[in-house]
């Protein structure tokens, strides 16, 4: 190569590496952050104050609870996550283990604190069951 050549050649790595970092940086500085997803999940409402029964097992723990104004409550702390596809809490009403009849109050099977208000006073229990394959699990009684 040339000195003429080499001159040149040189310039434009000097150019090309200089406007490479320049490039970097500037995508860099224009580059939107990441979004924050917000919690979807809605606050948990308070516990109303008098524990009516209380039942606890392996599985889960539950309160039925009720406030000043005889408004109930159904708190539960599911323990151990629950192994049905597509779970769905129901409340026994019936006394039978099918949604027949029977209140459904959420789809859920995480582990966690949940809390409902409820209307039916009749309440002789808990189940989850699945549509999917239609068996349940953790059918507890309040006493």
């Amino acid at each position: 190569m040339i000195s003429s050549l080499r001159k040149r050649h040189r310039i434009h790595w000097v150019a090309l590496g200089i406007l490479l970092s320049v490039g970097f940086v500037a995508a860099l500085r224009v580059h939107p952050p990441k979004p924050v997803q917000e919690s979807i999940l809605s606050e948990l409402p308070e516990a109303y104050p008098t524990i009516l029964k209380e039942v606890e097992n392996e599985n889960l723990k539950i309160n039925l609870r009720e406030d000043k104004q005889n408004r109930h409550q159904l708190e539960l702390l599911l323990k151990k996550p629950v192994k049905l596809p597509a779970p769905l809490l129901y409340l026994n009403i019936t006394g039978e283990l099918n949604p027949q009849g029977n209140t459904l109050l959420a789809p859920l099977g995480a582990v966690g604190l949940y809390r409902f208000q409820i209307f039916d006073e009749n309440i002789q229990g808990i189940f989850f069951y699945s549509p999917l394959n239609g068996k349940t699990a953790y059918p507890t009684k309040l006493k």
